[in-house]
């Protein structure tokens, strides 16, 4: 099948594919990004490939599979790649004696064989001794192979990256690639639905992102044959919708002992302005020793948090914002929807609620993360792609200590400037306001004493409006004279 974007990650796999020497390639992310359809649809569909895929096992209630399973789904698997089968091995240790040979027996082949061990860490349970076979494996005989590909890949992405890719010594001191995969962008999102066979606007296509983020797998629910709204009422909001239970799906399948991070990502969740790690750890009180930093760790390594720092990096502020957007959709709307609603067939209570006011609000909050996520584009409509130029948050305090006022999205540049970037969702043209421009006069002061406070030099300072349709050129606009950036700005390809 066709693998839609991942334009960079391809470029990976078909260098891995075409190397003269063995590969050991990390690939890591959300569950649902795709990273067992890109692997798969990648090799599967290679000439002279031999594919072996294994895919470790979980059990409905989020334990893993006993071991005795994996081993015999390691035989078929043995069995459909190679074309013979074998006796169901006694241990990780047998099972990879027989793959070391096979692989042996191959050496001299022309074909490239490419051994993809999906979900690591639902493999490698509590002393299966599957971790220390395949490093065994690796060493002894699949690195000494220029036709060997070993691929390993995880959902569980503190995992991967604790245990093999920022481990400081053994099997992770072989890897050669390292793809982390995220969800797809505004742009490749559109080419996707493009290529389903939807006709969108631009404003449909973000919106649907808003809803559901750039995850394949749910995109591949919608129907070009139905509207937006009707597709997310039918998945979302009916019994039968795929996406019903989803949230606590995911969350079981990623995270042992998975209610402390729906608690936390709850909380952060609830607070559309992001919490400092100070009130999380007053809110849950209860969490012992480093809990709640697992937690976070838990959650930001797997993209469901995201950590701001501040601007310079200090240490204490730094922010924590939920940032998936299928799960903070599920939590304001899915969640909240009577269960009668949902138990009932033909339900229209989502298009309703599109129609009120806390959806329009709800929506200007989803369209800021948006913009925060297509940063890069932001910078490259602004020329200031090429130029040294860190995307921060910046929070100001008052006399208290607590935060008065804060600037969501702003570029400090190496060409002595600072842009500030207003984000606005409006269905029309923007129309700038008295209240607008006093605003901006009261973030300025504030950003000039922050400078001032942290001996900085003083920057000149520039304003960016990111709207969906542009700015009206009145007479606020004339005055303050800012650059724009327009949603079809943030369609751009990098």
């Amino acid at each position: 099948m066709e693998i839609i974007a991942r334009k960079k990650e391809k470029q990976i796999l078909q260098s891995v594919l075409t190397s003269e020497s063995s590969e050991l390639v990390a690939i890591y992310g959300r569950r649902r990004i795709g990273k067992t359809y890109l692997v798969r649809n990648f090799f599967e569909s290679c000439k002279s490939v031999i594919y072996f895929e294994l895919t470790g096992q979980k059990r409905e209630s989020g334990e893993y599979a006993p071991i005795k399973y994996q081993l015999a789904n390691f035989s078929y698997q043995f069995e459909r790649s190679f074309g013979r089968g074998i006796t169901v091995p006694n241990s990780w240790q047998d099972a990879f004696v027989v793959l070391r040979k096979e692989v042996e027996r191959l050496k001299k082949t022309s074909s490239k064989l490419v051994l993809f061990f999906d979900e690591l860490p639902w493999l490698c349970t509590p002393r299966s001794g599957f971790f220390e076979a395949l490093d065994q494996a690796w060493n002894t005989t699949f690195e000494r192979q220029p036709n060997v590909k070993v691929i390993v890949c995880g959902s569980a992405a503190s995992w991967m990256l604790k245990k093999l890719i920022h481990a400081k010594a053994g099997f992770s001191r072989r890897i050669t690639h390292k793809i982390r995969l995220s969800p797809f962008s505004l742009e490749e999102t559109e080419k996707y639905l493009s290529n389903r066979g939807f006709d969108l606007s631009l404003i449909s296509v973000a919106e649907v992102y808003m809803l559901l983020g750039g995850i394949p797998y749910y995109l591949n629910f919608l129907s070009p044959q139905k509207s937006i709204y009707q597709n997310i009422e039918d998945e979302c909001f009916d019994i039968n919708g795929r996406l019903v239970d989803e949230y606590d799906l995911i969350f079981s399948s990623l995270f042992k002992n998975s209610e402390g991070h729906k608690k936390v990502t709850e909380f952060v969740a609830a607070r559309q302005k992001g919490v400092l790690l100070k009130e999380l750890t007053n809110k849950f009180q209860s969490f012992r020793g480093g809990s709640m930093a697992r937690i976070l760790d838990n959650l930001v390594s797997s993209s469901f948090i995201r950590k701001e720092p501040p601007l310079y990096n200090e240490n204490k502020g730094a922010v924590y914002r939920l940032e998936d957007e299928f799960v903070l959709f599920y939590l304001k709307w899915i969640k909240s929807a009577p269960r009668s609603i949902i138990d009932s067939p033909n339900t229209l209570y989502f298009q309703n609620q599109v129609q009120g006011n806390a959806y329009k609000s709800w929506r200007g909050f989803a369209f800021e993360r948006l913009c925060r996520k297509h940063e890069y584009q932001i910078r490259q409509t602004l020329g200031i792609h090429k130029i040294l130029s860190m995307p921060s948050t910046v929070y100001f305090y008052d006399s208290n200590g607590k935060r008065s006022s804060q600037i969501d999205l702003l570029f400090e540049r190496a060409d002595n400037v600072i842009s500030i970037c207003e984000m606005k969702y409006c269905e029309g043209e923007y129309e700038l306001s008295k209240s607008d421009i006093n605003d901006l006069v009261i973030k300025k002061e504030d950003l000039r004493r922050y400078l001032t406070s942290k001996k900085k030099a003083r920057k000149d300072i520039h304003i960016c409006y990111v709207t969906p349709n542009g700015v009206n050129p009145n007479k606020y606009f004339h005055q303050l004279q800012p650059s724009m950036v327009t949603l079809e700005d943030l369609f751009q390809g990098k």
